[in-house]
């Protein structure tokens, strides 16, 4: 497994134990790909995930900039256009962030992050 998708597992595991129903993993369309839909209520999250070895380019949540936030949105729109029984839901735009180093793991999740 990558290092991409071992972060994206823990992100998983994180958000069931907070109580998250995972819907969707990796959907992906022209616009972009979410990372995970997931189900918290009656709140419709799709959670951007980005993980990191090191802090050398940054924080991982400071490589969601104004352009990926772009695309993200439109993945939420045609995603929302492709499964319309989630359109009365409320709509949340998430980010987690997972630090790897020195065999420690850190995850910060930023709820309504934009």
């Amino acid at each position: 497994m990558d290092f991409g998708a071992w972060g994206e597992e823990v992100a998983c595991r994180h958000l069931k134990r907070k109580g998250y129903e995972i819907l969707e993993r990796n959907f992906r369309c022209r616009s972009g790909e979410l990372d995970i839909v997931a189900r918290m209520g009656k709140t419709l999250c799709f959670v951007e995930v980005k993980s990191r070895k090191s802090l050398t380019a940054g924080l991982p949540s400071e490589a969601v900039t104004p352009e990926k936030q772009r695309h993200l949105k439109r993945a939420a729109l045609f995603y929302l256009y492709s499964h319309p029984e989630h359109g009365t839901e409320l709509l949340r735009m998430d980010v987690i962030e997972i630090l790897n180093v020195k065999e420690k793991t850190y995850l910060r999740h930023i709820e309504n992050a934009f």
